[in-house]
């Protein structure tokens, strides 16, 4: 199992913690970024796609709800060929 402490590798096994290496500054940025993108998802990212979908629901009236039934039906019907179109077989 290894892990990122103060920018430093450390690789644990058996033996106990073992330093590997020290990692630079684009590692270290890349470490904090990836750690700011996982906060800014979970606690700003998500309650904004979760009120965005209940703006959307509630602006629609709900037409993912509405139109079930109907896509259901479509799903069960066979399909209708229009008489004038041309259907290409290659």
């Amino acid at each position: 199992m290894s892990h990122v402490i103060a920018g430093v590798l450390l690789v644990t096994s058996s033996s106990g913690p073992t330093i590997v290496a020290r990692m630079g500054l684009v590692e270290d940025f890349n470490a904090w970024l990836g750690n700011a993108e996982g906060w800014l998802w979970t606690w700003l990212g998500m309650p904004v796609v979760g009120l965005l979908a209940l703006y959307f629901t509630l602006r629609t009236g709900a037409v993912q709800f509405r139109m079930l039934p109907a896509m259901f039906q479509s799903i069960r019907e066979n399909p209708q060929s229009d008489e004038g179109a041309k259907h290409d077989t290659k």
